[in-house]
């Protein structure tokens, strides 16, 4: 494997026009929730929005929950239905009232992978614009009583699970269910990037966030990857336990019978 390449956003390469991005298929998805995980990392995420743009940008983190998971007690649902259809298959799912988060099923039934982080592409004007939209804005006000806010950094537009979300336009509504393969609406693709291409980066893996409540055989698994010395990946350091890290940011989840039930993902 080469060494870990440091770099910023802003030697990607606009690729929103290229010819020579595909879908992927099938047989892409259809493995096992951790190996889908890793695979997934240097990936590019595309989402197309209501007016024809199409948004990308580079998977750089994800957690692997699999259908085997000694944590899991869940039954199939109308609300995690997508966990149990076709590899491939997004499952979105609205939390603490406020986000959303988007994850893919896997091979194993009930197996599924959460992406944490995007790297955007380029500065889409749009993200920027979807990102500065929150269900609830938080307002900071200066000493004169207006309001003050710094504009977005590139890597901090989707370094989390409930801002990806957010900067893609993803919603329970519009993109729960949708079929990677097949949909116009949102897809994967391999990128054309040197730096994202397989054994052109390390991965660092380590333990999921925010699953304190599951038993020990489960929470302490590596099922957590990221792209090491990317500027885009979460803030929430790995190996640092969600008691140790949470605060007015934190958003608990509520899925019935998943493991992502009582987990606490950070939208920041």
């Amino acid at each position: 494997m080469r060494p870990a390449m440091k770099r910023g956003i802003s030697e990607t390469r606009d690729a929103t026009a290229s010819p020579h991005f595909k879908k992927l298929p099938r047989e892409f998805f259809n493995q096992p929730a951790v190996d889908l995980s890793k695979a997934l990392l240097g990936k590019v995420l595309a989402r197309k929005l209501p007016n024809g743009e199409v948004l990308r940008g580079t998977i750089v983190e994800t957690e692997a929950y699999p259908g085997t998971s000694l944590s899991n007690h869940r039954k199939r649902s109308a609300r995690n239905a997508a966990m149990f259809m076709e590899p491939g298959t997004a499952y979105v799912y609205f939390t603490y009232g406020m986000y959303h988060c988007f994850n893919i099923s896997a091979q194993e039934e009930g197996g599924a992978c959460l992406l944490r982080a995007v790297e955007p592409l380029q500065d889409y004007a749009s993200m920027r614009e979807l990102r500065d939209r929150p269900a609830k804005k938080k307002k900071t006000e200066t000493g004169s009583g207006k309001k003050s806010k710094k504009p977005w950094k590139l890597y901090e537009l989707a370094n989390g699970p409930g801002k990806l979300c957010l900067a893609f336009d993803i919603d329970r509504g519009s993109c729960d269910k949708q079929d990677l393969v097949t949909s116009d609406l949102m897809w994967l693709e391999n990128s054309d990037n040197e730096s994202f291409q397989p054994g052109n980066f390390e991965v660092e893996e380590s333990k999921r966030v925010g699953i304190d409540s599951s038993p020990p055989e489960s929470r302490n698994q590596l099922w957590r990857f990221l792209i090491v010395d990317n500027l885009a990946v979460s803030t929430a350091k790995p190996h640092q336990r969600i008691s140790e890290t949470a605060g007015a940011d934190e958003v608990r989840c509520v899925i019935s019978g998943f493991e992502l039930q009582n987990q606490a993902v950070l939208f920041c």
